[in-house]
């Protein structure tokens, strides 16, 4: 079974390192993007926004932190999903990640697996 679903493109944002391997490891199955920093996420995305299924960001980034690079990216693509990451992810009710449009939260750290079924849930349509 593919272990993410279905996603044909998947950016990931973060500060720092490259994407940690346990990211690459479960979105091995799709074309994954891994972007060092929101600004840089940004312009790659203008580009290829169509081609986009799921963004993966850190939430603490300099610059622009995970909820400021979602809410413009949601400003191109409004019916994006987004998931966001956070070693400190206690510190969000899920009314903030539901009213800033995420499609889920991740705790850092998290097991492949976990991001892996973070990833299903978030690719998953929405109930109307």
């Amino acid at each position: 079974m593919d272990p993410v679903g279905r996603a044909r493109g998947v950016f990931t944002a973060a500060a720092g390192a490259a994407a940690p391997r346990g990211v690459r490891l479960a979105l091995a199955l799709v074309a994954c993007v891994a972007l060092l920093g929101a600004a840089v996420a940004m312009v790659d995305f203008r580009q290829h926004a169509a081609g986009v299924d799921l963004v993966v960001t850190d939430h603490m980034m300099p610059g622009m932190d995970g909820f400021q690079l979602a809410a413009a990216m949601h400003a191109v693509r409004p019916e994006l999903a987004i998931l966001l990451t956070s070693g400190n992810a206690l510190a969000f009710s899920p009314d903030t990640v539901e009213m800033r449009n995420l499609r889920g939260l991740l705790p850092k750290p998290s097991s492949t697996e976990e991001l892996a079924q973070a990833v299903r849930r978030a690719l998953a349509p929405i109930p109307r």
